[in-house]
């Protein structure tokens, strides 16, 4: 049973990121594990694919659904919030997908129970049917994967912030890059499952309220740049 009030914000803590058009992305992240990061490009900013899942069962890896692009020449998020062991950190060790190009963490908010974590890829090509897997450091637990793809973002995540607490709310500051850009965030609460209200022009991406484990995962969005 965990008995420590310990919130993770990754924007996991929380983890965060912005994404802008081919002119900047960042990523915001709050668990209380938090992290966030933004990059450059110069066309409309936009989702395209969108997939996730929460994970209902203790297992070493967890994979996302399937899924294509309409186009060559996406940015490719993962954003992922675990449980751990407790006393030791989590985290994951690899992501990845069959002919996709090697990803890269941008960001990862663990120094409280549990991860909450953001990495991305490139695809130069157009994806047919797609799944990513992210393989866990230590044992197997539950937790989420929400994947998100975007058209007219940079090649890479610009600014990122990450933030950690052993109690009180999730919260972290990202400032971006440049202008116009997007903010996302992934969060991880290792000892309460408890649904999770945004600020204002914030939106819910996906949320796992786990009672079963006692924790909460979610992602998160601004709404409008």
């Amino acid at each position: 049973m965990k008995s420590l009030n310990r919130r993770q914000l990754l924007l996991g803590g929380i983890l965060a990121i912005a994404l802008s058009i081919p002119l900047t992305l960042a990523i915001n992240f709050q668990r209380q594990n938090l992290e966030g990061r933004a990059n450059v490009t110069t066309s409309v900013l936009a989702i395209d694919a969108h997939v996730s899942v929460n994970q209902t069962k203790q297992v070493a890896s967890i994979t996302s659904p399937n899924f294509s692009t309409r186009q060559a020449g996406e940015l490719i998020t993962v954003f992922l919030a675990s449980d751990g062991p407790a006393g030791t950190q989590q985290e994951f060790t690899s992501v990845s997908a069959p002919g996709l190009p090697q990803f890269t963490l941008a960001k990862r908010a663990n120094s409280q129970e549990g991860t909450s974590e953001v990495w991305y890829t490139y695809a130069e090509n157009k994806l047919t049917n797609v799944s990513i897997t992210a393989t866990r450091k230590n044992g197997s637990y539950r937790g989420l994967i929400d994947v998100v793809t975007f058209t007219g973002a940079a090649k890479t995540v610009g600014a990122t912030a990450a933030a950690s607490a052993p109690n009180g709310g999730p919260s972290v500051n990202l400032t971006t890059t440049v202008p116009n850009a997007m903010v996302w965030a992934v969060g991880n609460d290792w000892d309460q499952a408890k649904v999770r209200k945004v600020g204002a022009n914030q939106k819910i991406s996906r949320q796992f309220d786990d009672k079963k484990s006692d924790d909460t995962y979610w992602t998160q969005y601004q709404k409008s740049p």
